[in-house]
């Protein structure tokens, strides 16, 4: 693509042709003309030319549990025919890695003529909490003037970059999961059994969880009352069940790594992945109550943890 448009010589106009009438039989000749002969010349566009300010070669992002993190991107475009040929709607800062690019939004870039010719940009581009870990996301800035002629420059190639070779920026992992309730409560009756509450756990991070831990508590039914964990009241699994496996036992202050009751492996919390479209991030886990009808419970009392349970990820 040719970034630079080469000044060209565009018209040449000429009115008439000049000639010589020359007479035969010794006659005079006549002199016809002179007449003028117009040149014009066109210059070309001059595109403008991207290079960074002060885009740091290394920049890190630490993302936000669950939020996002303003990513700010510094550089100068400079345009010899003038900063006021140079289309601010088209200036743009692309950071991509593995197929996702993120980008500055409209109107968030802060600009200052530095000359006559050169403008400096300072834009923020959003990384998302769940954006990948690595060292490698590659800063594209990209500008256009009034023309329509582009100038590039980008990590994978110094494009018509003035000072060398281009930039990335590194995303740190960051680990972290919230409960999307601190407590829940179910209604049922005595003599139910495989009554049903669902912990969904949101993982606010970008790191993925190989397994996930819970460490219940007893209710605070009185001893006699029979309605306690390991005595086959209260099991957990991490897929939803109906007719049969309804979960692992639950035991009473025990930690245990919650698993799918269908399956030999730990139930996983992988990080988002997308803004749209997927839903890795989220998980369900289910626990399972039977409620003794001949046990002395009561009816029209809520029985509550004796402690918190505890939820973690590894």
């Amino acid at each position: 693509m040719d970034w630079l448009k080469e000044g060209r010589l565009r018209d040449i106009y000429v009115p008439a042709i000049v000639f010589l009438l020359v007479l035969v039989g010794g006659a005079v000749a006549a002199r016809v003309g002179p007449y003028s002969l117009y040149i014009a010349v066109s210059t070309g566009n001059t595109a403008p030319v991207v290079f960074n300010g002060s885009v740091a070669l290394n920049g890190t992002v630490s993302l936000t549990d669950g939020g996002k993190t303003q990513f700010t991107v510094n550089f100068n475009v400079t345009d010899a025919d003038g900063t006021a040929n140079i289309d601010n709607t088209k200036s743009r800062v692309n950071i991509t890695y593995n197929g996702i690019t993120l980008t500055n939004d409209s109107g968030n870039c802060v600009t200052q003529d530095a000359s006559s010719t050169t403008r400096t940009y300072s834009c923020m581009v959003a990384f998302s909490y769940f954006n990948n870990a690595t060292t490698i996301w590659s800063i594209n800035l990209t500008a256009a003037d009034n023309a329509g002629s582009i100038a590039f420059n980008d990590s994978l190639s110094a494009g018509n970059n003035n000072n060398g070779a281009g930039h990335n920026v590194s995303v740190g992992s960051l680990s972290a999961f919230k409960l999307m309730l601190n407590s829940s409560i179910t209604s049922a009756n005595l003599g139910d059994t495989n009554k049903e509450v669902g912990i969904v756990i949101n993982n606010t991070g970008n790191f993925d969880f190989t397994q996930i831990n819970v460490t219940p508590y007893d209710l605070n039914a009185s001893l006699t009352d029979f309605f306690k964990l390991g005595g086959g009241n209260f099991s957990i699994n991490a897929t939803q069940s109906s007719s049969s496996g309804f979960g692992d036992s639950m035991v009473n202050a025990t930690p245990m790594n919650v698993t799918d009751s269908n399956g030999p492996l730990s139930a996983t919390l992988p990080h988002k992945t997308t803004n749209e479209g997927d839903r890795l991030g989220n998980r369900t886990l289910y626990i399972y109550i039977d409620v003794p009808s001949n046990k002395g419970l009561s009816s029209g009392v809520t029985y509550n943890s004796s402690r918190a349970w505890e939820v973690w990820t590894e």
